[in-house]
């Protein structure tokens, strides 16, 4: 695929001559989903990438306002993207070796959104009684979500405290809401796991996305789309489970965690607090939110 990618913040939205900065999603090459990741151009002749360890994944530019005039950052990148799936069988899954770094920091509470509530808890250990093995642990969390939080759209994430509770208190969820009380309950139930988000570029149907990862011993990192879960149409036990194991190619993988500091450091809150897919923008004088700003995608599918 090429894609420009293209913000466009609204003409005297700052004073003429003001410094805006600007960061825009950029997508990852520590996928290996994601391949042959490589620039273009942009709009503008000097600019930043983050650093590789950064979980944000954006390239940084800059320019002056011009009365009158929209300011525009855009840029151009091709990649390479494809499907992951894994055959996993209960049986090829390895007991876990809880000392690792990786199994305490993914199986840990985080202070916004991941919490280990008593109420969480006693879900966790509800859904998962009688079942050790990890996958199937896995599966009953996968389903039960499926089966009684329906996709609808909601807040912004930044005006949420604690995101699965919220799942749980409307009964419903957007990508992102699901993926993190499916997240927090497999942490719960001794399964790493952690978020990751982009962008699915079906054709015709672009949008941003959120999904998830967890982790078995003996396997590795295994995709998890909890929104897209158990396709009524599934003909098979491999169809019936393909969004936990296996992912389609229609992706833009741009994060790896959720809430992270950017890279060069923003000086004032970010308009998306949680996630970052449509990018951020400040000047000296503060934030510019959303309403100050729009932004495109073009997709190019090469082949």
């Amino acid at each position: 695929m090429r894609i420009t990618y293209t913000l466009t913040v609204v003409s005297n939205a700052v004073p003429a001559g003001e410094l805006i900065r600007c960061w825009l999603p950029y997508p990852r090459s520590d996928v290996k989903r994601q391949q042959d990741v490589k620039l273009l151009r942009t709009s503008q002749p000097d600019y930043l990438f983050s650093p590789a360890e950064c979980q944000h994944s954006t390239l940084y530019m800059q320019q002056r306002a011009v009365a009158g005039m929209p300011t525009v950052f855009s840029e151009t990148f091709e990649m390479t993207t494809s499907a992951e799936w894994h055959n996993l069988k209960p049986e090829d899954i390895q007991p876990y070796d809880t000392t690792t770094e990786l199994y305490r920091t993914y199986t840990a509470e985080r202070e916004r959104h991941i919490r280990f509530s008593p109420r969480l808890r006693e879900l966790a250990a509800k859904l998962t009684a009688g079942e050790e093995n990890p996958l199937l642990r896995a599966r009953r969390i996968f389903r039960w979500v499926n089966d009684h939080f329906p996709w609808a759209s909601a807040r912004e994430y930044s005006t949420l405290d604690n995101i699965p509770e919220y799942v749980l208190d409307n009964g419903h969820g957007d990508c992102g809401q699901v993926s993190l009380l499916f997240i927090t309950l497999c942490r719960l139930s001794g399964i790493p796991a952690h978020f990751q988000s982009g962008f699915m570029l079906h054709p015709g149907e672009w949008n941003m996305h959120d999904w998830a990862e967890i982790y078995f011993e003996g396997i590795g990192w295994v995709p998890v789309d909890q929104s897209f879960g158990i396709p009524t149409f599934a003909r098979n036990t491999d169809e019936e489970w393909f969004f936990l194991g296996g992912i389609d190619a229609w992706r833009m993988v741009v994060n790896q965690d959720y809430g992270m500091p950017l890279v060069p450091e923003k000086h004032y809150p970010r308009s998306e607090t949680v996630d970052f897919q449509r990018g951020e923008v400040e000047w000296e004088g503060g934030n510019l939110y959303f309403s100050q700003w729009d932004y495109d995608m073009e997709i190019e599918y090469l082949n």
